[in-house]
C-alpha cells in the first residue's frame, strides 16, 4: 500500500517511500461518506475529515486519514459513532488547527491492539515533526463538573470551540480509547489556548481509557475537566507542560500512569486543581495507584512531581516520584490545606528528588511569604503511611534514558493492594509491573 502514498509529499516520509516501497496489490475504493478524497485517482486514498460529521463513520488501516481544521463527531444531539479499526493512522493537517472533538451523545470507538495501535500524529515527515504540529483530541461527556449549580441543566462551553460538556450522568459512556498513541499535538488554537494531547471534559465512568501514550504534546498530556472517567495504563513522554492534569471536580480512578520528562521540556508530573472558588462541589478527589513520575533533574523547565492546589483532594498509593528539579511534592492554597486531612492522602510511595517537599513558596498581596499551615514532611512522612525517601539511582533501573527507558523499580519498597475491584496491580510500587511492562512494543520515544 506504500506506493500510492509516495505521491503525497505530506505523508511520504511518514509512510516511508523509495525504490524498495511495496507495489500496490489492489486499488482501494474511494473514501466513505462524511470524508472527501484529496487524491481520488490514487490506489490508496487519502481521505480528509472536516467540519461536523453527524453520521456513523469508520476509519480503517487501508486508507490514510487527514484532519483538516476542527472536526466534530456529532452536533451535540446526534448519537453517531466514529470507529477506528486497529492499525489506523490519522494525520493532523499542517497549517490548520486540526483537532478532533467527540461531542456529547456521540462516541469514539478506537480499540487498537499492542500489535496494531491506533495512531494520531503530525503529517510532517519523520525527522521534521515537533510539538504542536496539530491540535489534539477532545471528548465531551455528561458527567458532573463543579461549574454548574444545577447538574440537570449543565452546559459548559469548552475553551477554543471544543464543544459543550457537563451533566448529571456519572456513568456516561463516550466510547473506547484502547492502545492509542497521540503524537506531536498541542497546537495553539487561538491567542490564549493550546489543546492538550487528550482533553476529557465531563467524561463519565462508562468510557474505557486504557493503554494510551501521548508523546511530544506542547501543552498537557491528558487533562480531566471534571467528570468521573477512569483510566488504566497511560504513558506521557516529552510533554511540554504538565502531564496528568485535573480540575473542576474530577472524581475518577487511575492505575498505571508513567510520566517521563525530556530534558529542556515539561514542567510538572501532576497538576491538580478543583476550583478557584472554595466550597464548590464535587471536589476533585481521584484515587490513583501505581504511578511513576520521572522528572528531568538538569532541565531548567522541570518543576515539581505533584502540585496540589485550589482545594483539590486525591488519594494516591504506590507512587514513585523521581528527579524533579524543584521538589517531589508541593501543596498550595489555603483551601487545599483546609481539606488536606480528609481529602489528600499519599501512601506506600517513594520520593527521590533533591528536595522532597516545596514549602512556603507562595506570597500574599504584599509580597510577604505565606507560611504553609501544615508541615508537609510531618504530614506525608507519618510512619503509618509507609512512604519513604531515596536516591534516584536506588529506585528505577534506567528511567532517564529517553530512547530506551526502563521504568522498572529496583530495591524493596512496601506496596499496598487495594480492595476496590477496579485496581488490578499487586505486589509492586510504580507504574509498571517489572515482570511484564505494559509500555513495551507499541510505544515510541523519538523526538521528531
Amino acid at each position: 500500500m506504500k506506493k500510492a502514498l509516495c505521491t503525497l509529499s505530506f505523508l511520504a516520509f511518514a509512510i516511508g517511500c523509495g525504490p524498495e516501497a511495496e507495489d500496490v496489490a489492489e486499488k482501494i475504493e474511494g473514501c466513505p461518506a462524511g470524508t472527501s478524497a484529496i487524491n481520488p485517482d490514487a490506489d490508496m486514498p487519502v481521505c480528509e475529515l472536516v467540519g461536523v460529521i453527524t453520521e456513523d463513520l469508520t476509519l480503517d488501516a487501508e486508507r490514510a486519514w487527514l484532519l483538516n481544521d476542527a472536526v466534530y463527531i456529532g452536533d451535540g444531539t446526534t448519537t453517531n459513532t466514529l470507529t477506528l479499526e486497529p492499525g489506523t493512522t490519522v494525520y493532523g493537517k499542517m497549517g490548520s488547527k486540526a483537532y478532533l472533538v467527540i461531542q456529547r451523545n456521540a462516541q469514539i470507538i478506537a480499540d487498537g491492539t499492542a500489535e496494531a495501535p491506533i495512531v494520531f500524529t503530525s503529517e510532517a515527515p519523520v525527522g521534521e515533526r515537533k510539538v504542536g504540529d496539530w491540535g489534539g483530541i477532545v471528548i465531551n461527556g455528561k458527567a458532573p463538573v463543579n461549574l454548574c449549580p444545577d447538574m440537570d441543566d449543565c452546559n459548559i462551553e469548552g475553551e477554543a470551540d471544543t464543544g459543550t460538556y457537563g451533566g448529571n450522568i456519572s456513568d456516561d459512556n463516550s466510547g473506547i480509547l484502547r492502545y492509542v498513541r497521540v503524537e506531536f499535538a498541542g497546537k495553539d488554537v487561538d491567542s490564549e489556548n493550546q489543546l492538550n494531547g487528550i482533553g476529557f471534559q465531563a467524561v463519565g465512568s462508562g468510557t474505557v481509557i486504557e493503554n494510551i501514550q501521548v508523546h511530544m504534546a506542547q501543552d498537557d498530556c491528558i487533562e480531566f475537566f471534571g467528570g468521573t472517567a477512569n483510566f488504566r495504563n497511560v504513558l506521557c513522554t516529552g510533554i511540554g507542560d504538565d502531564n496528568l492534569d485535573w480540575t473542576f471536580g474530577w472524581t475518577g480512578k487511575g492505575e498505571g500512569l508513567v510520566v517521563q520528562q525530556y530534558d529542556g521540556i515539561g514542567e510538572r508530573g501532576i497538576e491538580a486543581d478543583s476550583n478557584k472558588t472554595a466550597g464548590t462541589t464535587p471536589v476533585s478527589k481521584p484515587t490513583l495507584s501505581n504511578i511513576t513520575l520521572v522528572g528531568a533533574p538538569n532541565s531548567d523547565t522541570s518543576d515539581v512531581g505533584m502540585l496540589f492546589r485550589r482545594g483539590t483532594g486525591a488519594t494516591i498509593y504506590n507512587a514513585v516520584v523521581v528527579g524533579f528539579k524543584s521538589a517531589c511534592i508541593d501543596v498550595d492554597g489555603e483551601e487545599t490545606f483546609d481539606l488536606a486531612e480528609t481529602n489528600l492522602t499519599i501512601e506506600n510511595s517513594v520520593f527521590a528528588c533533591d528536595t522532597t517537599f516545596k514549602t512556603d513558596d507562595e506570597k500574599d498581596d504584599n509580597e510577604q511569604t505565606i507560611v504553609d499551615p501544615i508541615d508537609l514532611e510531618e504530614y506525608f512522612m507519618d510512619e503509618a503511611l509507609n512512604n519513604s525517601e531515596a536516591n534516584p539511582e536506588d529506585v528505577l533501573e534506567d528511567a532517564f534514558n529517553e530512547l530506551a527507558p526502563n521504568f522498572s523499580v529496583k530495591g524493596s519498597f512496601t506496596s499496598k493492594t487495594l480492595s476496590d475491584s477496579f485496581f488490578q496491580a499487586s505486589g509492586y510500587v510504580g507504574g509498571v509491573d517489572p515482570s511484564s511492562p505494559w509500555t513495551q512494543d507499541w510505544t515510541v520515544s523519538h523526538r521528531e
